[in-house]
């Protein structure tokens, strides 16, 4: 009966040290498979290193290229067509893609799908394609500035949000109000009492309607617009209105108006402008072109032979005291068929000249053509 008693016990001891061992084993397999395949395990590590080793090939590839096109180049400077051919020599053909993306070159490397970002002196980043931040309406940011538009010397729109020290004022003028863009003011070098105004997000900036966007922004002599993307846009209705002391106006390719339906009185009493540049405007969905150049008195010429007018039913005022202007370049793309309302069209264009020469009398819709009226044919 002892011996029986002591075979039970130890029988039991045994059955305990298997479950104890079998735990164990269970934990150190938990902790090794956790070592080995969590996030900073050994597998997620090596996987780190080889897409870290991978990023760090395909950027020496993209910026040993960059060297050798800049090179090539008369100027120094990137060529889209050189750089792709630079580094199909370094890649294989069909490798890689190069492409402006606002204003940047971006290489892709087609297999990885990675992007790159080169910048004006050569330098490579990696490169992630993100929404533009956008802006508040035109109406609203005009509101927001009421207390310093008039006191504004320079506007321009920047691609970051890099906001000097001295910056006297800065703005939330995003359109969520989540400072995804901000505006700040900084006092003019030369003058005291006036002011520079920035406006700033990351890659740009983007707006939705830039109706009275600048309007009275009396004393302002320069506007660059060349970061800010307009391709949502449908009314640009008195943009620069009564901006009269406006000398300098710089857009780029983002200045898009092909969802635009509106250009009323968008450059009103721009007295002292002496060229815009709208060659390229799509204006196909435009209905509306009342006043757009109205008292615009320094521009000699205009070169609208981009523009499509199918769809517009008012031109009044259209070209009304362009005093100095002398040619309205135009194409076959000049449509009146629908125009309803147009008057005093051409009314005080005394230097203008097309088919005929200006003339008092002749100021309505019927001379807006290049074969009988004061257009001509580009």
């Amino acid at each position: 009966m002892k011996q029986k008693r002591i075979s039970k016990q130890e029988t039991g001891i045994t059955l305990l040290a298997l479950v104890i061992t079998i735990i164990i084993l269970l934990i150190l397999a938990g902790i090794t498979i956790s070592v080995i395949t969590g996030d900073n395990g050994i597998i997620g590590n090596a996987g780190q290193a080889k897409e870290e080793t991978e990023i760090a090939n395909e950027k020496e590839i993209v910026e040993k290229a960059t060297v050798q096109a800049m090179g090539n180049n008369r100027y120094g400077n990137i060529e889209e067509s050189e750089l792709q051919q630079q580094l199909d020599k370094e890649t294989g053909e069909g490798k890689t893609r190069v492409s402006v993306i606002r204003k940047k070159y971006i290489v892709q490397f087609i297999d990885s799908e990675r992007m790159y970002r080169i910048d004006n002196n050569g330098n490579v980043f990696e490169y992630v394609y993100t929404d533009l931040p956008i802006m508040e309406s035109g109406d609203n940011f005009n509101k927001r500035m009421a207390d310093y538009k008039e006191s504004i010397l320079t506007v321009t729109v920047l691609d970051n949000i890099k906001i000097p020290e001295n910056a006297y004022q800065i703005f939330d003028v995003s359109k969520e109000q989540n400072e995804t863009v901000k505006a700040w003011i900084v006092e003019n070098s030369e003058n005291a009492n006036m002011y520079d105004l920035y406006i700033g997000g990351e890659d740009g900036v983007e707006i939705e309607n830039c109706s009275n966007m600048f309007y009275d922004f009396s004393e302002c002599t320069g506007i660059n617009l060349e970061n800010l993307y307009t391709e949502k846009v449908e009314i640009f209705d008195n943009m620069f209105l009564e901006d009269s002391k406006l000398v300098e106006l710089t857009t780029s390719p983002t200045f898009v108006t092909s969802k635009a339906t509106s250009l009323q009185y968008m450059f009103y009493l721009c007295t002292k402008l002496k060229s815009i540049d709208t060659s390229q405007w799509d204006t196909s969905n435009i209905t509306n072109m009342f006043g757009t150049f109205r008292m615009c008195q320094s521009i000699e010429s205009f070169d609208l032979s981009n523009w499509d007018t199918s769809n517009v039913t008012a031109t009044d005022y259209l070209f009304q005291h362009c005093q100095r202007l002398k040619t309205i370049y135009v194409s076959d793309k000049w449509n009146n068929d629908k125009v309803s309302s147009s008057a005093n069209m051409f009314q005080g264009c005394l230097s203008l000249k097309g088919a005929i020469d200006f003339d008092s009398t002749k100021i309505t819709i019927a001379y807006a053509n290049y074969t009988t009226g004061y257009f001509t044919l580009k």
